[in-house]
């Protein structure tokens, strides 16, 4: 007669149940019917740490075929604690099984397979081995709760016009910024591992970054993983207007007797911007001083460079604007600036600056 016989281990492991035959009149030495114990490992990895998983499916056959067991094979990954499974009361013999891990899409992700004896209670040891070696990334972006779409960050570029760069580890790959019908991407072979991200977006060309974000996340073979990331402003841009030493009035050219304005940019390690494109290794621009004098000196692009803090999202330092008003040319200073320091707000565009101006 078959019945069916469910226990549970000692340290409380859910059983599964097997049909179990009587060995009858058979006249020869009687072998000792066993439980057998699955406790198994992905590929190294514990069941916690591998959370791709799902179930954990097992196959057993025996001499007289495939063995019906509970819930048709399928089990959770961890039970009670453990990481395997209790099968209870098999016929004595020989069984192939294969051991498989599935995931929330029906694959099978991990597998192993071998032979076990039964003549008493079997311990098996099993290491699933990946079927899937890589896993999948999509990364998405936005910018800040004010700005969270790309026309609204100010990146309008047409569709296929490269101004959002995604970095993992070391490889960048240059995409539109509503990549994929939405401020995402998906990046698919990544090995399993912990992997840096940065996510940077573009105004005006890739030569002008304004928006940057850090991220890391761990992949497992086989899994699918998101990664959001908001977006900080780097970089801002500003006027800076010249003002007489009395801190009101605005530079008057005619009553010095200046002709022409010069202006530098000086970062907190003393880095000139912008440089001059007609000196190499020069730097600042200059222009009439009628053309200056009042509207300022605007600058629509000023870099974060170095000096910026991802995780403050602020510059850790000012700049140093250096105005000078000449006369006849570059060596009859009329007026200069002092060495004040001028903080920029990041991803502010239209900041007015006054830069007092003192007799030389």
């Amino acid at each position: 007669m078959r019945s069916l016989i469910v226990s549970l281990l000692a340290a409380g492991l859910l059983s599964g149940c097997v049909v179990h035959r009587d060995s009858g009149d058979d006249p020869r030495p009687v072998a000792h019917n066993g439980d057998i114990t699955f406790l198994w490992s992905l590929g190294g990895r514990t069941c916690a740490e591998a959370s791709e998983v799902r179930w954990i499916h097992v196959t057993l056959a025996g001499a007289r075929g495939v063995e019906q067991l509970e819930n048709d094979g399928y089990f959770g990954c961890t039970l009670d604690g453990w990481d395997g499974i209790k099968l209870t009361d098999f016929a004595s013999g020989t069984y192939n099984y294969t051991v498989d891990a599935i995931d929330a899409s029906d694959r099978v992700i991990y597998t192993a397979s071998g032979t076990l004896s039964v003549n008493g209670h079997v311990s098996v040891p099993v290491t699933l081995n990946p079927l899937i070696t890589t896993g999948s990334l999509e990364v998405s972006w936005s910018f800040g709760a004010q700005r969270p779409s790309c026309a609204q960050a100010g990146i309008t570029s047409e569709a296929g016009v490269s101004d959002v760069r995604v970095t993992i580890d070391s490889t960048s790959y240059d995409l539109p910024c509503s990549y994929g019908g939405g401020q995402s991407a998906i990046f698919d072979d990544l090995a399993p591992g912990t992997h840096h991200v940065t996510i940077e977006g573009y105004i005006g060309g890739l030569d002008r970054l304004w928006y940057r974000g850090l991220g890391s996340i761990t992949i497992a073979a086989g899994g699918s993983y998101q990664l959001p990331l908001g977006l900080d402003p780097v970089a801002a841009g500003a006027t800076f207007v010249p003002v007489m030493s009395d801190g009101a009035t605005p530079f008057n050219c005619a009553a010095t007797g200046s002709n022409t304005l010069h202006i530098q940019l000086f970062d907190a390690r003393g880095n000139c911007f912008p440089e001059d494109p007609l000196s190499p290794g020069g730097c600042g621009f200059n222009g009439s001083c009628e053309a200056f004098a009042t509207a300022g000196f605007f600058f629509n692009y000023i870099p974060a460079g170095d000096d910026y803090d991802p995780a403050a999202k602020a510059w850790t330092a000012g700049w140093t604007a250096v105005i000078k008003a000449w006369g006849r040319d570059a060596t009859d200073i009329k007026y200069e600036s002092s060495a004040g320091s001028v903080l920029i707000v990041a991803g502010l565009e239209n900041q007015r600056k006054p830069v007092l101006m003192f007799a030389k």
